[in-house]
């Protein structure tokens, strides 16, 4: 079975590699909480039980589900230039789509049995995430997932 550590580096590795050819701008794709980053930045977080994971699997395979949220900041130095970064991320056919790179292999190279989030639209919305420097906030949102990691 994968550790969720694998599960976390394999789902950052993937994410990173579907953006990054589709931009210039460099993208700060990381596997764990990252508090100080660098905008744009995407890391993921496990979360506390999203309600998601009773109804996406069976009793058995509750344990090997894990939450996790994912979370894009982006700078709002320029807002326009930021905002339209984040919608992009938050979009499910635009060629920076964190849905549409994580749908791009739900086995995330074989750490996971599948990944699934919300029907409808599974972002947050807009939220402010404080900068650990204390000079403001960034722009972000989450994406809550849950991955059902790969059995060995």
């Amino acid at each position: 079975m994968a550790t969720i550590a694998q599960v976390m580096d394999a789902m950052a590795d993937q994410i990173y590699n579907q953006l990054q050819p589709e931009t210039d701008i460099v993208l700060h794709v990381e596997p764990r909480a990252f508090a100080v980053a660098e905008t744009p930045a995407i890391d993921m977080l496990v979360a506390n039980p999203t309600g998601l994971e009773a109804g996406m699997a069976g009793f058995s395979d509750l344990y090997s589900s894990i939450p996790i949220t994912i979370r894009c900041r982006v700078s709002t130095a320029d807002l326009y230039t930021g905002e339209d970064l984040l919608l992009a991320f938050m979009d499910d056919e635009d060629p920076l789509s964190i849905i549409k790179a994580l749908d791009s292999d739900h086995t995330l190279g074989g750490w996971a049995q599948d990944i699934t989030w919300p029907d409808g639209f599974p972002w947050s919305g807009y939220t402010d995430f404080p900068d650990i420097n204390g000079d403001g906030f960034y722009l972000g949102s989450t994406l809550p997932i849950v991955v059902t990691k790969a059995l060995s």
